[in-house]
């Protein structure tokens, strides 16, 4: 989320996101190997702005892409 939405939001008195994050983004390329990069970076700019986050994971990682 971008920081002038996030404000905004607060300023409407919103407190709290929820975020859906799809596990393959997750777990991309190999059953063992995990990066939390983006969904991290979402978050942390929602707990700067002062919100408490609902990280909803669904989806599923592209199993039938790995080796």
């Amino acid at each position: 989320m971008q920081a002038s939405s996030l404000a905004a939001m607060k300023e409407a008195g919103i407190t709290s996101v929820r975020m859906d994050a799809d596990w393959s983004w997750v777990q991309p390329v190999s059953p063992t190997k995990f990066d939390w990069t983006a969904i991290d970076q979402e978050v942390k700019s929602a707990r700067a702005a002062g919100m408490s986050v609902d990280l909803i994971i669904d989806g599923c990682p592209p199993c039938g892409r790995w080796p």
